[in-house]
């Protein structure tokens, strides 16, 4: 089947992605029925240096089911990356 017109931009901006040399992470609720677990990884795999967590006992919506967990995996990511710590933040 052929692209639409407004598909064919879309994948042309996807590829690249692939182009971008920095550091990604890539949240995924595990229990999500609406972007199912299997479809986690492509993301992840567009970027050379992309990277998939899955978080467990979530769907949707993440920082709602397990904001806790959220902000460690979001802290780690960027401890890793070598990001600054905010000193304003408290």
């Amino acid at each position: 089947m052929p692209l639409a017109a407004g598909e064919k931009w879309w994948i042309a901006w996807s590829e690249r992605l692939r182009d971008f040399d920095g550091s990604v992470l890539v949240v995924w609720a595990a229990e999500d029925r609406l972007m199912p677990r299997e479809h986690g990884p492509r993301p992840a795999a567009l970027y050379p240096r992309g990277r998939l967590i899955e978080i467990a006992d979530s769907s949707t919506l993440v920082p709602e089911d397990r904001p806790e967990l959220l902000a460690r995996v979001l802290t780690d990511f960027l401890i890793q990356t070598g990001a600054e710590p905010d000193r304003h933040v408290r």
